[in-house]
Formats: structure tokens, sequence, C-alpha cells
């Protein structure tokens, strides 16, 4: 498990990752990550967009999704 360094300045919180992590999630200097914690312990991930902007530009006329649903008794679940 690699660490993760945090420091406050002010209302600011500057995090130091290492290089193979932020290499493996694409990060730039600039880049947006959701801080939260979960049971006492801090997790930071990287920002999630909203439904909003997932959905931006969709609509009923060009959304073509395909699936096939199977009630299967046995599994009592749907799949795509």
């Amino acid at each position: 498990m690699k660490r993760v360094k945090l420091k406050k300045l002010s209302n600011f919180l500057i995090v130091r990752i290492p290089d193979e992590i932020a290499q493996e999630l694409n990060l730039k200097e600039d880049s947006e990550l959701d801080v939260f914690v979960l049971d006492g312990s801090g997790i930071i991930m990287q920002k999630h967009k909203s439904i909003e902007e997932i959905c931006r530009g969709i609509n009923s006329t060009n959304l073509n999704i395909a699936a096939q649903w199977s009630n299967s008794d046995n599994t009592q679940s749907k799949e795509w």
C-alpha cells in the first residue's frame, strides 16, 4: 500500500501522491479529487461527474441501448 501525504493550508488541502499512483490514475497538476471520511478513515478518490454532466446531450432521439433481460426464477435477478 502506498501512502498519500496531506497538508492543510488555511482552507486548502494539499495532497502529495506518489508518481506511480498519479500516473495510474492519470492525474494532472490541476486534477480534482473527492475527499470524504468513511468509518473514521479519510478517502481520496478521483472526482466523479454528476448525473447532469454524464447525461448532458443525451435525449430520447439519440439514446440507443440494446438490452436483453433475463428473469430466471432460480436467480431472481435481471441481467443486461
